[in-house]
């Protein structure tokens, strides 16, 4: 089994040590023999729905917030959307 999750905006909104919570999930996969494999999605890129299995995203200051809103809306907000309607799941601190 093979889980792709799809880190969004990781040099961004890792605030509070977000990392150590995709630590914590590939130490889990790997414990449960499952290939995980972490992509970085950042300012600008675009998401393949079938590509992400998991989405996940860091708490961050307010400012850093609204500095990617108009990013996860406008370039990220659809194929998120599509992706979870089709099963991919999603870890929002």
């Amino acid at each position: 089994m093979r889980l792709t999750i799809g880190y969004l905006y990781p040099s961004i909104m890792s605030q509070y040590g977000d990392r150590g919570n995709i630590i914590c999930l590939l130490q889990r996969c790997r414990w449960r023999e499952i290939d995980a494999q972490v992509k970085a999605l950042e300012m600008g890129d675009k998401v393949d729905p079938s590509e992400i299995d998991l989405f996940f995203m860091g708490g961050g200051a307010d400012s850093h917030q609204r500095l990617i809103a108009q990013d996860l809306v406008e370039v990220k907000g659809e194929a998120i959307r599509k992706a979870v309607e089709e099963g991919a799941a999603a870890l929002l601190i």
